[in-house]
C-alpha cells in the first residue's frame, strides 16, 4: 500500500487517502494531516481516526466532517459534525480536531499523559473554488 506524507498543497478539488501515522507520548495535540486549501474556497474534510496503545490494550477510533472556508487567505471552520462518535476503549481523553491556525487545515491528534499511543487517520476532502469579482 501506498504512503503519502501527510502534507498536502491541494489544488486538484477531491482527495482521499491514508494521510500517514503518527505517535503521542502525552496530550500535546500533533498534527496527523495538513492541507493548504485553495483562496475563496469552500468544502469538505471527512476524517476516520484510528489510535491504538503500543501495546494494544487501549484504542480509539471515529469519524467527523469538519466544514470550513477560505476567504481571502483567511480560514474558518463553520461546523463540525460528528460522523462515527468517537469510541475510546480504555482512553479517557484521547481525542483529535480540526485546527485552522496558519491558513492550513490541520488535524491535530491529542494522546493521553505517559501513553504512547500509534494513530493512523484516512480523509476525504471536496471543495468549490469560487470566482472573485473586482
Amino acid at each position: 500500500m501506498q504512503r503519502i506524507p501527510p502534507y498536502f498543497d491541494y489544488s486538484e478539488g477531491r482527495l482521499g487517502s491514508l494521510s500517514g501515522e503518527v505517535q503521542t507520548t502525552d496530550a500535546t495535540p500533533t498534527k496527523i494531516l495538513e492541507i493548504v486549501p485553495e483562496e475563496y474556497a469552500r468544502g469538505y474534510l471527512t476524517v476516520f481516526i484510528n489510535g491504538s496503545k503500543d501495546d494494544g490494550t487501549e484504542g480509539i477510533v471515529g469519524a467527523k466532517m469538519f466544514h470550513w472556508k477560505s476567504v481571502a487567505g483567511d480560514v474558518t471552520l463553520l461546523a463540525t459534525v460528528d460522523i462515527v462518535a468517537v469510541n475510546r476503549e480504555g482512553f479517557t481523553t484521547a481525542d483529535f480536531a480540526l485546527d485552522v491556525g496558519d491558513d492550513l487545515l490541520q488535524v491535530k491528534v491529542t494522546g493521553e499523559a505517559a501513553k504512547s499511543i500509534n494513530w493512523s487517520a484516512f480523509y476525504i476532502f471536496d471543495s468549490i473554488t469560487t470566482t472573485v469579482l473586482p
